[in-house]
């Protein structure tokens, strides 16, 4: 196999780095010009650059005054220019950098990044059909097959929202219109009309809708427009019982409250010089008069729904004045728009509705399959791994070199199904494996092709977690379009000659969804060979950004030496030392914090230690040597070293070249002679005094050698996106914890610790704790170091994880029994299932137990399937009208971890 060997590429680049430096040399930083903030579009690529002199500049971008580094869509954290790729909501924030060298720190004005909406639907109701809306109609939100059943047995179909069957269409009209060049509008005459729009897609956190409607100061009390969000994508589609889970509304009610209002709205009394809002769910709920916006008058007004990105505050504008804003609302995916009044009742009088708009602010953008150029390589590889000079990111042709229909798999978990030469999954979930061969050694493209089976609109999010070997790719989504199906691709390591494993996860909670796989192909992309070395540029310039060993120094005073870097698969690295090339003896690679290695080297004491990295299955070979340092005890220092590490010890002046020589550690009395240093290793952790004498002379030294010892515990596991603390009863005050820089991982101070409930149990006197939170349902690293950047002492993991429930998966009538009472079923979903995790749940209402009769259930790992799904079945009694009301907490190890965002 052919390499790019780096031989001694460390040693010289610290050679370059010290020859180079000099104090007197350095100026400290000064900016001269500053990054501007910017406004662009959704899925934009951006670059923020800074411009300053002085010299051995080290930059460090910040967002939102935390650290960035080149994790996801983000490039160029340590540089001049900062990089992302496919911005969306989640990048919007302000960005700064700090510049530093030796001789002072300048920090840049901050540069607001604004992210413009999308725009899902409006309506400027110049079709005289109103062929984007529907009337509402009674029971549209059941299922087919119980709403005969639910009808004749008067069930409370929970939520469900629905309204009388007299609901009937606005009309179109030519009487009013908002702008000067249009010529129609909606026209609402009674209280019974009311239509409804779908939008086709789930708005989460941001969102915001804008409609004009006309007042002409007469009889109509009740016109106003509402934003909802089902437990499907929609009014009449939604999955019984569920039903409406949040309902925004803004406009005119101003006949009365009734007594609904719950929190700061409760025992508000309508104004009817105003005009109102409504909140349906959450801790401040009910119609409200928006006080602070102006009074109700004749003409058009612009109303405003607003929803911040957390999901739970909503501001109410009118004619652009702040009416109210209501915080504490059930955040809720929003996919329903209406118009019109209650759709029901005998009220009359005359209101118009006009431009309506209703526009999303996404949370993220699928940046991973940005490839703006269609070549074949995505605009984030280029930006972090291949680098963006054309000649070198040019791909000339794509091939695909191995082809595996859908159902040439040759494992899997679930129940596919083959459907010509493709398959389809009878389950919300599964796995599959497919091996490819690879005709040469090479970086490959991995295509896969699919769809969802039943061409669900609005699409629902294919999300596929990709391994080849065992090494983790990452999470994509399959875009399709209706019935056609579309591509996810993903990029290789460096593979060897012959077959390869690829598995794919569908890692899905949507119910009534099935992931239809058509082919797996194994792709090769052709590109330019500039140096003439046998390697395609962007895969040359791919695996060197991925992969490489840090600087490493001649000499270490300990053994093992304590050596680290960049590393995406660890499984395909290989590490030997020895004292020379021809006698090698492996040595294990750690992970470290972020996609980063460490290793610890055993060292020779009598000749310098060579080093052999193979990166990516030996496409790089990486060389070294260190010595192992004599620590004299006629003038060595101090020293702090790890519990396990090794010192080479001697007393030998100057001015003698041969004698014998005495140390004393503790009770433990040794004698050498100079010629061969005597190596003892420390295992336990403490102070200890050592002590050489060189015999002839009587001549006599001593060090203090303070041995550190550090340990995580247990490993944590984190619920995605939610916090939870980490106890760490073993760090010592040497101790520097590192994380990945995808954990949100910060130190919890005694006094917050103090506020926390229940109360925690003391801290060790070297423990501390730590909040952590993961962001995404991977592993996470975090490190011990024996101070700022030295050695590795430990390491531990954060195994992420996702649960859903009936929110995310189903809550359904599986039977109505003859005593009227219903078993209904709810799905929770452990994604990936860890042995450790316990979710218990706990029915909060009467008349609700499960179908064991119990009120409370503990889920353990033997609950759910292979798939990760648990099925739980609740018995409700007739005449129960709430819904099986519960609460799910999940814990690790008896410790609290996290509990749903919803509950039913």
């Amino acid at each position: 196999m052919k390499s790019l060997y780096l031989r001694n590429f460390v040693a010289v680049g610290i050679f370059f780095l010290a020859a180079g430096f000099s104090s007197a040399q350095v100026g400290a930083p000064t900016i001269l010009v500053q990054p501007a903030s910017q406004t662009v579009e959704h899925g934009t690529n951006i670059t923020f650059t800074v411009t300053a002199t002085g010299t051995e500049l080290n930059y460090q971008w910040r967002k939102d005054g935390k650290d960035l580094a080149d994790y996801g869509n983000v490039s160029g954290a340590n540089s001049s220019a900062l990089k992302l790729v496919g911005v969306a909501q989640m990048d919007a924030a302000n960005y700064s950098v700090l510049i530093s060298n030796s001789s002072g720190v300048v920090t840049s004005s901050v540069a607001k990044l604004t992210i413009n909406s999308i725009t899902v639907f409006s309506d400027d109701f110049e079709s005289v059909d109103l062929k984007n809306w529907t009337a509402f109609s009674e029971l549209a939100g059941l299922s087919s097959a119980l709403r005969q059943t639910a009808a004749e047995k008067k069930l409370n179909p929970v939520s469900r929202g629905s309204l009388s069957p007299e609901a009937t269409r606005l009309t179109s009209s030519a009487e009013q219109n908002h702008k000067s060049d249009g010529s129609q509008s909606a026209l609402l005459i009674s209280s019974q009309q009311k239509m409804y729009r779908n939008l086709g897609v789930e708005l989460a956190g941001a969102a915001r809708a804008t409609f004009w409607i006309y007042d002409d100061g007469g009889t109509q009390y009740r016109a106003y427009a509402e934003l909802r969000g089902y437990s499907g994508a929609g009014h009449g589609i939604y999955t019984f019982p569920s039903g409406m889970k949040q309902l925004l509304a803004i406009g005119r009610y101003a006949t009365g409250f009734g007594a609904n209002q719950t929190g700061e709205l409760a025992d508000e009394k309508v104004n009817p010089k105003k005009y109102q809002a409504k909140v349906e769910r959450g801790e401040n709920t009910g119609w409200f008069n928006l006080a602070a916006a102006p009074d109700c008058s004749v003409g058009w007004h612009k109303f405003v729904i607003e929803r911040d990105s957390d999901g739970t505050t909503i501001r109410f504008y009118v004619d652009d004045v702040l009416g109210r804003t209501i915080t504490g609302a059930d955040h809720v995916l929003l996919d329903c728009v209406t118009i019109g009044s209650v759709g029901t009742g005998t009220g009359v009088g005359n209101a118009w509705f006009d431009d309506v708009k209703v526009e999303a602010f996404p949370w993220r953008y699928n940046w991973l399959s940005k490839d703006s150029e269609g070549r074949g390589l995505f605009d984030w590889m280029k930006l972090r791994e291949t680098g963006e000079d054309p000649w070198v990111t040019n791909v000339r042709e794509i091939t695909s070199v191995a082809q595996l229909e859908g159902k040439g798999f040759s494992n899997e978990r679930g129940n596919w199904i083959a459907e010509g030469s493709a398959i389809y999954s009878r389950e919300m979930r599964g796995t599959v494996e497919y091996v490819v061969n690879a005709p040469s050694a090479d970086t490959y493209r991995i295509e896969i092709e699919g769809r969802e089976r039943r061409g669900k609109m609005p699409v629902v999010n294919l999300r596929l977690n990709v391994w080849i070997d065992g090494e983790y790719l990452g999470r994509f989504i399959l875009p399709y379009e209706g019935k056609t199906n579309g591509f996810a691709h993903c990029f290789t390591p460096y593979l060897a000659v012959g077959p390869h494993t690829i598995r794919i996860e569908w890692d899905n909670a949507e119910n009534k969804c099935s992931l239809y796989l058509q082919a797996v192909r194994l792709q090769s992309l052709a590109g330019t060979d500039l140096n003439g070395n046998g390697f395609n540029d962007w895969a040359e310039n791919r695996v060197l950004a991925q992969s490489g060993m840090d600087p490493v120094p001649n000499t270490s005073r300990v053994s093992p030496a304590s050596i680290e870097g960049r590393g995406e698969y660890l499984s395909l690295m290989k590490c030997s030392a020895g004292i020379s090339l021809t006698e090698m003896q492996p040595v294990q690679i750690h992970p470290g914090a972020g996609r980063r290695w460490y290793a610890d080297v055993p060292l020779a004491p009598n000749r310098a230690t060579t080093i052999k990295i193979l990166h990516q299955n030996g496409i790089i070979e990486e060389n070294a040597e260190i010595n192992w340092e004599i620590t004299n005890l006629l003038e060595a220092k101090d020293a702090v070293i790890r519990k396990g590490d090794s010192l080479l010890l001697n007393a030998q002046p100057s001015s003698q070249s041969f004698g014998a020589v005495n140390i004393t550690i503790g009770d433990e009395n040794y004698k050498i002679d100079t010629s061969t240093p005597l190596a003892v290793r420390f295992d336990q952790p403490g102070t200890f005094k050592v002590t050489g004498t060189f015999a002839p002379t009587g001549a006599a030294g001593s060090i203090t050698v303070k041995v550190v010892e550090a340990s995580f515990g247990n490993s944590i596991s984190a619920w995605v996106g939610k916090r939870r603390f980490w106890d760490m009863d073993n760090l010592p005050s040497e101790v520097v914890i590192e994380a990945d820089p995808r954990l949100k991982f910060t130190r919890v101070s005694d006094e917050e610790r103090a506020q926390q409930k229940p109360t925690p149990a003391p801290l060790h006197i070297n423990g501390r704790q730590y909040s952590v939170i993961t962001d995404a349902a991977e592993s996470r690293f975090a490190v011990a170091r024996l101070g700022e950047n030295g050695p590795i002492l430990a390491s531990s993991v954060v195994e992420g994880f996702r649960l859903f429930n009936w929110y995310d998966t189903y809550l359904r009538y599986v039977q109505i029994h003859k005593d009227g009472s219903q078993t209904i079923e709810e799905a929770f979903i452990l994604s990936p299932m860890l042995p450790n995790i316990t979710v218990t749940v706990l029915i909060i209402v009467s008349g609700v137990t499960f179908d064991d009769g119990r009120v409370t259930k503990t889920l353990t790992a033997a609950d759910f399937d292979e798939l990760g799904i648990c099925r739980v079945r609740y018995i409700r009694d007739e005449g129960v009208k709430t819904s099986v009301c519960h609460t799910t907490k999940v814990y690790q190890d008896g410790v609290l971890i996290g509990w749903p965002a919803y509950e039913k």
